[in-house]
């Protein structure tokens, strides 16, 4: 009877960390109007409406600043594309 208490306590608490991750993910809303210079973007991360309602690209700013862009904007085409050639340089080295 004791283990399936223990087990019953570390299922609930398993369940209550899967359950804070999920609220703790955020979701682009709207697109933001400013446009990043390149310059200023370390990186940056895809969404897409599998877990939100919006696709976008969420670029990185060098302050670490998250900015919500539309992925079908010229200006962010080219910088997903400056930062992909970026990377394949980098795992050629």
């Amino acid at each position: 009877m004791a283990q399936i208490s223990a087990f019953a306590l570390i299922m609930l608490i398993a369940a209550g960390l899967l359950t804070n991750e999920a609220a703790a993910a955020v979701c682009c809303l709207q697109y933001s109007t400013i446009k990043v210079p390149i310059t200023k973007v370390k990186g940056y991360s895809l969404q897409d409406t599998k877990a939100c309602n919006l696709d976008a690209v969420i670029l990185i700013t060098a302050k670490g600043r998250k900015i919500c862009t539309d992925p079908h904007q010229d200006w962010v085409i080219e910088i997903v594309a400056t930062l992909g050639v970026k990377v394949i340089r980098m795992r050629k080295q």
